[in-house]
């Protein structure tokens, strides 16, 4: 986990970004930054098994308990976080939302959860082992469709194995998360460039819907937006939300 030096309090309360399918903290670095040069608390955190974490730990492992990563880590703070979920990510902080206080949910490019109408499932994966690394063919094609002409080797060297428990919990939409229980602000990042097998048009919007998020579509977006060509865009409209309805709100 990665603190910043800048001490959360109920005025302005820290950020947690929580990775997605077969990532870790590292993905947020350059976003970090960016919300400590603002003088934002905020963390990234690696789920069990990934980010250098025994991989054994992904063995049966499933959204669930990954949520319950989540919810663990936002305990720790003195004051109710705002939780920050990337794809799989987006279910994982929902779920830790419905189980512990959130001062708000910022959901980029999420994944849906099993009680999202009208949901797109995805045909599941071999549940035996887990998934290997994406190849780079694959990351080029639904991650970072934007790095035509730029290397990306080390993406494709911080990837770790997933759990094809947690993969099929979304592919098949397993998991579905209380929205009842969660009494927060949110925002929803949908990315133009995304994979549309994952994710259709307007089902990320859909997710914000379900969320009573404020929605936004950054066109030319790549669904791994925070490491894209142009990374900016993304924190750039997470701290304009913080700071409207988040900072504002507490004061």
């Amino acid at each position: 986990m990665t603190v910043s030096p800048v001490e959360e309090t109920r005025s302005k309360p820290a950020i947690i970004f929580v990775h997605g399918n077969m990532q870790g903290a590292w993905i947020y670095s350059n976003w970090l930054k960016v919300v400590h040069e603002a003088g934002i608390a905020a963390s990234a955190v690696d789920v069990r098994g990934h980010g250098g974490l025994p991989t054994e730990e992904l063995i049966g492992a499933g959204l669930n308990d990954y949520g319950d990563d989540v919810a663990g880590v936002a305990k720790t703070f003195e004051h109710p976080p705002v939780l920050a979920g990337h794809s799989m990510g987006g279910v994982m902080v929902g779920v830790a939302a419905s189980r512990t206080p959130v001062a708000g949910l910022v959901l980029l490019t999420p994944s849906p959860p099993a009680n999202l109408p009208g949901a797109q499932a995805v045909p599941p994966v071999d549940e035996t082992r887990p998934l290997p690394p994406a190849d780079e063919k694959t990351v080029r094609e639904k991650y970072l469709p934007n790095h035509t002409e730029y290397d990306i080797s080390a993406m494709l060297e911080r990837q770790c194995p997933e759990s094809s428990t947690a993969a099929n919990d979304r592919y098949e939409l397993r998991v579905a998360v209380d929205v009842e229980k969660i009494n927060c602000p949110a925002l929803c990042i949908a990315a133009g460039r995304d994979w549309p097998i994952t994710h259709p048009p307007g089902q990320d919007a859909a997710v914000g819907e379900f969320y009573g998020a404020e929605n936004i579509l950054l066109a030319e977006a790549a669904h791994n937006l925070m490491i894209d060509v142009d990374w900016r865009p993304g924190i750039e409209c997470v701290l304009a939300w913080y700071n409207r309805v988040i900072a504002d709100k507490m004061d």
